[in-house]
């Protein structure tokens, strides 16, 4: 039989930032997420229709986004103002294009939310400058500059043949996950925006993928946290192969010479 049963959409969190509201939002089936701002004066707002939240008509704010079922979600409500009051509200459809009511888009409904007054929310980059690395048998060092005053951390993590998979910003940022060593070096203005971190305690002749996540003094990542949706291909564009040095101990030769 034909799937005729709308999705279910919730909506876990609204986040204000100067000019855009980041909603969090979960369907339980695979489709498409809309959703519209409208400032709220004190007065309340309407539930806006299907076709609003479709198209962005008559909207003060609109953002869209595929979902995937069961799982959480960034919407970018973009186009607001700074210290302004807005409720947000989204409509869902599923694969086969079935919608939520009217009825359902007026229960997804964010009450009064407020955008910031000021505040820095442009990510920095970070880059590997030179001398790029230095190589020791049982230590790597990695030599980084980011864009602006702050923190950069980073991981290696060892390659056993298969290649790895990059951590998280927040995963690097506080050391957790599988990696086998962590560093961090403050970036400051005075020392031209670079640093560099030493990895230790490494195993020689190994393969190791080092990456890195850079956070200003804003608070900013690379990746866009937290005042967009996570771009995790800054983390992966990190990705730096390193190889530590093998040891080789000299053979000891022995010379026998006949008894005379």
């Amino acid at each position: 039989a034909a799937d005729t049963t709308p999705p279910v959409l919730k909506i876990s969190r609204a986040r204000g930032y100067l000019y855009h509201i980041l909603l969090t939002v979960q369907s339980n089936e695979d489709g498409m997420v809309y959703c519209g701002a409208l400032r709220n004066t004190g007065s309340g707002t309407y539930v806006p229709s299907v076709y609003q939240l479709t198209t962005g008509t008559g909207l003060d704010g609109y953002g869209t986004h595929s979902v995937t079922a069961n799982t959480f979600t960034q919407v970018l409500v973009v186009n607001l103002l700074p210290s302004r009051v807005y409720d947000l509200y989204c409509y869902a459809t599923d694969a086969v294009l079935n919608g939520i009511s009217l009825t359902a888009i007026g229960n997804t409904r964010q009450a009064m939310v407020a955008t910031a007054s000021g505040g820095d929310y442009t990510p920095p980059t970070i880059a590997y400058v030179s001398p790029y690395q230095a190589i020791d048998s049982l230590e790597v060092t990695v030599y980084l500059q980011m864009s602006e005053d702050g923190v950069i951390y980073c991981v290696a993590c060892q390659d056993h043949g298969s290649g790895t998979t990059a951590p998280t910003g927040n995963q690097i940022k506080h050391g957790n996950g599988v990696y086998d060593a962590w560093g961090k070096v403050d970036i400051i203005a005075s020392n031209l925006y670079k640093g560099y971190i030493i990895f230790q305690g490494l195993a020689e002749d190994t393969a190791y993928d080092v990456y890195c996540f850079g956070v200003d003094m804003s608070g900013n990542g690379i990746d866009g946290s937290p005042a967009y949706a996570i771009d995790q291909t800054k983390i992966d564009a990190t990705n730096r192969t390193v190889h530590t040095l093998a040891v080789f101990v000299a053979t000891r030769f022995y010379l026998m010479t006949p008894a005379t």
